[in-house]
Order: C-alpha cells, then sequence, then structure tokens
C-alpha cells in the first residue's frame, strides 16, 4: 500500500532533470522496467570510517518500492537509454529510497 509520501516520491523522479527512465536487472531473478532513477556523475561520498576522506563517484538513486522492497546489490545492473550502470556498492538506505555506487 502507498502513503501520500510515496506518490509524492514518485512524482518527485518522475520530473524531468531530476528522474531518468530506468530499467534493473538483478544478477538473478526477473529485470524490473519502466521505474524512474536519478542518476548524479559526481556525488561526494565519505569514504570509511576517516571522515576527512571523500570520494567522487557516480550514483543512482531508486525507489525502494519500484523493486518491491528489493535492494541493488553488487553486479545488478541500471539501464538508462543505451548506457548501462553495474552496482559496485550501496551507499545509502532511509527505507524509502536508496542510493548505490555505480561505474
Amino acid at each position: 500500500m502507498t502513503d501520500i509520501f510515496d506518490t509524492a516520491l514518485t512524482n518527485i523522479f518522475q520530473t524531468p532533470g531530476i528522474g531518468s527512465l530506468a530499467t534493473y536487472t538483478p544478477v538473478s531473478g526477473a529485470a524490473v522496467s519502466g521505474i524512474y532513477v536519478s542518476y548524479e556523475q559526481e556525488t561526494q561520498l565519505q569514504g570509511g570510517l576517516d571522515g576527512g576522506v571523500m570520494q567522487i563517484a557516480p550514483t543512482i538513486e531508486y525507489i525502494l518500492l519500484d523493486l518491491a522492497g528489493a535492494v541493488a546489490k553488487q553486479g545488478d545492473t541500471f539501464t538508462i537509454g543505451t548506457d548501462v550502470y553495474t552496482v559496485a556498492a550501496q551507499v545509502s538506505n532511509d527505507g524509502k529510497t536508496a542510493m548505490v555506487k555505480v561505474e
């Protein structure tokens, strides 16, 4: 069941310039097409336990509900247009959206 926040989140991700239409393909299992993700070429990531270390990396943020609550794992892919991005590691997960570092 979706709530008002879930609907608003979907609307935000579908906004041109914020979200992109994508297909999620897990290493094993069925692909999920027609989802919207937010791709960022240069996201500043906190590195490990050393608070002073920063890493610049491409990331994809997606709505967990779009993947039926599944979490993207290393080796899974997101396809945006003709570009395929492979999940390298999870960056964050707040229970509504998750962000992964991609290559």
